[in-house]
């Protein structure tokens, strides 16, 4: 009998603390770093341009080839030394 109690008590008491009035009080809105992040990368008319990012042939090179197709796979320049021996 003093188990089906305790049980009873702790199933009441777990079911109680579960249905706290507010559990998000206190934090921030749901979403608000994605929609900061957002505001942060998007460009509105008068803002500074932000700076090229790509500076020389090699990299002019590399873009025309991506835009035309004739881009290396993408393992290409990233090869990992073989190390089983």
């Amino acid at each position: 009998m003093y188990r089906h109690r305790l049980l009873l008590v702790t199933l009441c008491s777990a079911l109680v603390a579960a249905c706290a009035p507010n559990p998000e009080e206190g934090l921030p809105p749901y979403g608000a770093s994605v929609h900061h992040m957002l505001q942060a990368q998007t460009y509105r008319p008068g803002d500074t341009p932000p700076p090229p990012t790509l500076h020389g042939d090699r990299a002019a090179g590399t873009m025309n080839a991506y835009r035309n197709g004739d881009a290396p796979s993408a393992g290409y320049g990233a090869r990992m030394p073989d190390v089983s021996q």
